[in-house]
């Protein structure tokens, strides 16, 4: 008889044959970390490994400067982004202002303060990423390349401004340049999706065109594409978003109208005339982002640009993603209002945001 037949039918008491069940779904089966329950640091020497294998050493002058930071950056932020929210007012005043003791203490059950402790992990492992991701100095060099290619297409025409390239020239409503993402967004980003923070952001840099129809909006495309403002094998499919423009209806009418101009019953003008009218929202779902409206119409893809940076003598060179969107006038103002408004967008996310990093406490 084996050791383990010894032992059938009494509770298992040796280690080695305890599992760390939601670590491993974690690790293995697609959940985040952000949405464990408990954690199992027992002891302060298992705390501060914990913490150094993360990446910052409580025991290193400049790393334990750095987790101050990023505690007071987490106490802002779930202060004045996600409270108050449903009785929550605010950090309880004797939550540990240090990381090896919130550890401990979200890892101590039936603890009156265990709940808030794992929550201020949660907003801390956000906000550690929003600071440590992107690279300040990359950012500003990729800022200034990857603008650079939209804007010298960019002119002020007849009242109102133009992109052309000295040929063809397609009107515009406005441009709109995000030269980052504002801290507090990009936090509440990280922290509303199931990849959590473990996700690349990819909007930190983006273009907006807003243009008179559907029409010129497709032709705007089309004019990046030919221009090379971006290199369509850079274009990450997973990022595409169309609820703008029906392709598929838009190019079934559009072959007629040219083949009734090339049989003579149109002249170009009625010919450009109806193109104009064209463009039925497409009905396809966005299926990107759970808190975006199905009313807000766009299309949007992001590409990616190898940005050089000179650094140690030598070039640095990364691929940086940046997002592009474009609509016509009238879905611009649509998604200025309503459901689409980029105001309910965020009430909705920081509605998730806050169930998610207080699970433990029953909000709307």
């Amino acid at each position: 008889m084996s050791q383990l037949d010894d032992l059938a039918g009494a509770p298992i008491t040796d280690p080695f044959y305890r599992f760390p069940w939601q670590t491993l779904e974690a690790i293995v089966e697609g959940r985040s970390a952000i949405d464990l329950t408990g954690l199992r640091v027992s002891r302060r020497e298992a705390a501060v490994e914990f913490l150094r294998v993360y990446g910052l050493d409580p025991t290193d002058p400049l790393d334990e400067a750095e987790l101050e930071t990023i505690a007071g950056q987490a106490r802002h932020f779930i202060e004045e982004v996600l409270l108050p929210w449903e009785g929550l007012a605010s950090v309880p005043p004797e939550l540990p202002a240090t990381y090896p003791e919130l550890l401990l203490l979200a890892s101590t059950p039936d603890h009156p303060l265990r709940d808030w402790a794992c929550s201020f992990l949660k907003v801390s492992h956000a906000v550690a990423h929003a600071r440590f991701t992107q690279d300040p100095t990359l950012l500003e060099a990729a800022r200034a390349q990857i603008f650079e290619r939209f804007s010298v297409y960019i002119r002020a025409g007849h009242a109102r401004l133009i992109v052309t390239d000295g040929e063809v020239s397609i009107p515009l409503v406005r441009c709109d340049f995000k030269p980052h993402k504002p801290w507090e967004s990009l936090v509440l980003k990280l922290l509303h999706k199931v990849d959590s923070v473990a996700q690349e952001v990819y909007d930190h840099l983006g273009v907006r065109f807003v243009t008179p129809d559907k029409t010129y909006a497709l032709l705007l495309l089309k004019f990046l594409r030919s221009n090379n403002v971006f290199a369509y094998p850079n274009v990450k499919p997973s990022r595409s978003v169309n609820t703008l423009v029906d392709l598929a209806a838009f190019r079934g009418r559009f072959d007629e109208l040219e083949e009734a101009y090339h049989q003579g019953e149109l002249t170009f003008r009625e010919f450009t005339g109806a193109v104009h009218q064209l463009g039925e929202p497409s009905q396809r779902e966005h299926g990107r982002n759970p808190h975006s409206s199905a009313a807000y119409q766009t299309m949007q893809f992001t590409a990616r640009a190898l940005v050089r940076v000179p650094r140690d003598g030598g070039v640095y060179r990364a691929f940086i993603p940046f997002e592009v969107q474009i609509m016509d006038e009238a879905a611009y103002l649509q998604n200025q209002g309503g459901e689409a408004a980029h105001h309910a967008y965020r009430v909705r996310q920081r509605l998730a945001v806050c169930r998610r990093v207080f699970p433990w406490h029953q909000g709307p």
